[in-house]
């Protein structure tokens, strides 16, 4: 069995802040990319629902994600963002290989 991760995340945000988090969200691609671990981080805007963003992570191991969540950039991020989020999902999955 793989130690890998494959991590979705779903952020509903007010219409107004769109535009400010979208740029918030973009900042975060390239220093995860470059943190230990980091296989896979993937932004996606989607399209049929207004102010809705969906990341595609895949993580060497729990490990490597939890650095991820406790590095300078996402707690920066978290700090900037607190009062426009509405919601928040975030699904942790073990990938296996076939």
């Amino acid at each position: 069995m793989s130690n890998k991760l494959t991590v979705f995340v779903s952020i509903k945000v007010s219409e107004d802040a769109k535009q400010q988090v979208r740029e918030e969200l973009i900042s975060l691609i390239r220093p995860t990319l470059k943190e230990p671990g980091c296989i896979t981080f993937q932004m996606h805007e989607s399209y049929n629902k207004n102010a809705h963003f969906i990341f595609y992570e895949e993580w060497a191991n729990k490990e490597a994600l939890q650095a991820h969540l406790a590095s300078p950039h996402i707690k920066a991020y978290r700090n900037k963002t607190k009062n426009q989020i509405l919601h928040t999902d975030i699904q942790v999955m073990r990938k296996y290989n076939t």
